[in-house]
């Protein structure tokens, strides 16, 4: 986990509270993370889960798939999170790619239509001038 969240192995992590402090969680993901973290400790959803970029010490943003569970005692109250992550940068990189590749495809679609209906008034524009 720790590897995941761009910190060396020895870096003392004890508490949520200290994972928070030493992850740097976009800004943009975390109202999502938060929500989804909160929901959870308190008991709204069975199970957590989220994804969100975070920044490696390089300067990187990964985005990172994160999935568990509160072990609760009798009453209710969190005793341990258990759960796994998993590095999805590539393949949210893939989806981007994919997304970039069909808004061209749609563009060059469109280009070809319009030179064909272009091409189809010329065409007959040109008869019309033929028969003048």
């Amino acid at each position: 986990m720790k590897m995941l969240y761009g910190q060396t192995p020895d870096t003392k992590i004890d508490t949520h509270d200290e994972w928070l402090a030493r992850v740097v969680i976009h800004p943009d993901d975390v109202p999502r993370f938060e929500a989804a973290s909160n929901d959870h400790l308190e008991g709204r959803t069975s199970r957590y889960e989220c994804e969100y970029r975070v920044r490696h010490p390089s300067g990187d943003w990964r985005w990172l798939a994160a999935r568990g569970r509160c072990l609760r005692d009798p009453s209710g109250k969190p005793l341990r999170f258990v759960g796994s992550s998993s590095d999805v940068t590539a393949q949210r990189q893939a989806q981007v790619d994919k997304e970039q590749l069909e808004a061209q495809l749609r563009q060059s679609q469109k280009m070809e239509a319009i030179g064909t209906l272009a091409g189809g008034i010329a065409h007959d524009f040109n008869n019309i001038l033929e028969q003048s």
